[in-house]
């Protein structure tokens, strides 16, 4: 119902990741993309700057520089660029949105056409309504999103973002890697400690993996039992194997002991990266990376002395 109500605002809708310094666009609802004559798919992973007009040196620009580098919220009024190559003045309002630590993650960014609002007055309840409305979208969103257990990404929404992140890749001419993970003999692990004890296991691996890929644009997903899928947009195969073994060093730390197991006494994994081949489609790299696994039982990363 939340998603609907942004979807069918007449005031043009951004949000940005707060985490990246180009404050890429995460989503843009249909108002804007009307607005702007972009489509979704053409704005999601761009960063915010490039849509607007002008060197950027007006006074309106710094004290939106200013107001977004201290996490304020700002109001102001700028020309941006349309798809056609117009321009059009919008009245921004910027909104930071917090998460339960109070670290702004994002923001909330809100056009209207110049004069569209010309009367328009700060209002600390519909103000505090905005942003209580922002924090239960991220909440409805993320629990429909996200596999119980592990907190990651359920696949069938993973491969849906993966399509959206091979389209920017495809438009901007950059690498993408699907990595896959899959914990060895975890369920002899299962038999020997029981269910619950797998089930922490299996959120503390996924914590590893996650905070090892943790940029906005990195996908993380529970992809079966026992099994784990990335996909990184902007990095090689190569460059993504470096992070795989990171993720086998944090595991490592964690010294989960598995002392049934024949490949040795603690958990381990294995790993598979491959590139994405310039007109692959999502379905069909995930089918070669699982193929590729299956054949050759990817890479053991190493588990403790």
């Amino acid at each position: 119902m939340l998603e609907q109500i942004v979807a069918a605002s007449a005031e043009g809708i951004l949000l940005l990741d707060a985490r990246d310094p180009n404050l890429r666009i995460i989503y843009a609802n249909p108002a804007f993309q009307s607005l702007s004559g972009y489509s979704s798919v053409e704005l999601e992973g761009t960063p915010w700057g490039s849509l607007h007009a002008g060197d950027g040196t007006s006074a309106e620009s710094l004290r939106v520089r200013t107001a977004i580098g201290a996490a304020e919220p700002c109001q102001a009024m700028f020309p941006c660029f349309r798809k056609d190559g117009t321009t059009w003045i919008a009245d921004v309002t910027i909104q930071p949105l917090p998460n339960s630590r109070g670290a702004t993650e994002h923001f909330l960014v809100q056009h209207w056409p110049a004069g569209a609002h010309s009367e328009r007055e700060p209002n600390v309840q519909v103000d505090l309504l905005q942003r209580a409305l922002g924090q239960a979208k991220q909440k409805i969103v993320s629990l429909s999103q996200t596999d119980a257990v592990t907190g990651l990404l359920r696949y069938e929404h993973f491969l849906s973002f993966l399509k959206r992140e091979l389209a920017i890749a495809r438009r901007d001419n950059r690498p993408l890697a699907l990595g896959f993970f899959e914990i060895v003999e975890f369920e002899t692990y299962r038999l020997t400690f029981g269910a619950n004890a797998a089930d922490s296991c299996l959120r503390m691996i996924a914590a590893q993996i996650a905070g090892i890929f943790r940029r906005a644009c990195d996908l993380c997903a529970r992809h079966e039992e026992t099994s784990f899928i990335v996909a990184v947009r902007g990095q090689n195969a190569n460059e993504v194997r470096t992070l795989a073994a990171r993720v086998a060093e944090k595991v490592r730390s964690l010294g989960l002991h598995n002392p049934r197991a024949q490949s040795g006494r603690y958990l381990v994994l294995r790993s598979l990266i491959v590139d994405a081949s310039a007109s692959e489609e999502a379905e069909a790299l995930i089918a070669r990376t699982k193929a590729e696994f299956t054949a050759t039982r990817g890479v053991a990363l190493r588990q403790p002395a």
